[in-house]
């Protein structure tokens, strides 16, 4: 196992993801990291097409994404 740092907010966020959530962002990570050929920009538009199909709103998105 690795660790990232990440922000407390952000750590806080993970720890409240389901299983189902946690595996989705692992199986994201592992795509950006072993898919040399893809570029961030591509993974970032999969992740965003994932979240779409899971309902999550653009938003609910910037919200979480927005800086305290």
């Amino acid at each position: 196992m690795i660790s990232l740092p990440v922000s407390p907010e952000t750590e806080q966020l993970i720890v409240m993801l389901s299983d189902r959530e946690k595996n989705a962002l692992s199986i994201i990570i592992q795509a950006f990291v072993t898919r040399s050929k893809r570029t961030l920009p591509q993974v970032m538009d999969d992740m965003a097409e994932y979240a779409k199909r899971q309902g999550l709103s653009l938003d609910k998105l910037e919200d979480l994404l927005e800086d305290d």
